[in-house]
């Protein structure tokens, strides 16, 4: 007993979003009951309402249900991770702060080595400068005492030279 709302497998099948092979096997288990209900027509196999209704997916609500749970349980593990992500994003936001605070503290300190080391160096150039002007005195003084010790005949070379060689 066919009526006008017909419509082929291949249209049933893309209306229910499921594949042609799986409305062929569920013809084959219920071929008894879709008797008068199946025709053909210029060689597609054609199915009533009766047939439309018996062949319709029963599970796609558990489908839809099932997709909707397993999608819950992605958005509460994503949820998760992104709080994760948030905590770690505020700790590496502190740690880089902490960082930045020693980095200022260092540029400081190096700042104050900087001075220092140049005053060393100012230091260093003073103190070789009184070195060379004693080494120079140094050599003058050896000269006298050379010239002194020649000349050790007079008396006053005599007291000079011993008043420069810590005798009294």
């Amino acid at each position: 007993m066919m009526n006008d709302n017909v419509i082929s497998i291949k249209a049933f099948a893309e209306k229910n979003n499921i594949s042609q092979q799986a409305v062929y096997k569920k013809i084959r288990r219920n071929s008894d009951r879709l008797n008068g209900h199946i025709s053909k027509q210029n060689g597609k196999m054609m199915l009533d309402s009766f047939a439309q209704e018996l062949l319709k997916p029963v599970d796609v609500n558990f489908t839809l249900s099932e997709k909707n749970k397993k999608l819950e349980n992605l958005l509460t593990d994503k949820s998760v991770e992104n709080e994760k992500l948030t905590v770690e994003h505020r700790q590496l936001g502190d740690i880089i702060s902490e960082n930045e605070v020693l980095i200022e503290t260092l540029k400081s300190e190096i700042s104050e080595k900087n001075t220092e080391i140049e005053n060393l160096k100012n230091r260093v150039i003073e103190l070789t400068d009184k070195a060379l002007e004693i080494a120079e005195l140094k050599n003058m003084l050896e000269e006298l005492l050379t010239v002194l010790s020649e000349n050790a005949n007079s008396s006053m070379s005599k007291k000079l030279g011993n008043l420069f060689a810590g005798k009294r």
